[in-house]
């Protein structure tokens, strides 16, 4: 009975190790970069894009809807950036 436990945590393992190499790059095409801008609409605009294509790549429709939104966040970011980047410095933000 001990080989099959052994047979069994093998295979899960192996089905681990095998997921989560289909998933490092999804992983990092998704963080962050160590170093961006806040103020930066194309961090924000690129960020809206990599939503948009999870969201193309999942099949549960609500997860879906809910990772359009969060593009839709990111293109709000990219704007209010962007809204920034035309104000003169030093002058207080309108809103």
């Amino acid at each position: 009975m001990a080989v099959a436990g052994a047979e069994v945590f093998a295979t899960r393992s192996t089905a681990v190790q095998s997921s989560e190499s289909n998933n490092d790059s999804r992983i990092k095409r998704a963080l962050m970069p160590a170093s961006f801008s806040v103020d930066d609409p194309n961090h924000w605009r690129g960020r809206a894009e990599e939503a948009r294509t999870l969201a193309d790549e999942m099949s549960d429709e609500v997860s879906k809807q809910m990772m359009l939104s969060i593009a839709a966040d990111y293109e709000r970011l990219a704007e209010r950036a962007a809204l920034r980047a035309q104000r003169p410095k030093g002058s207080s933000p309108a809103g």
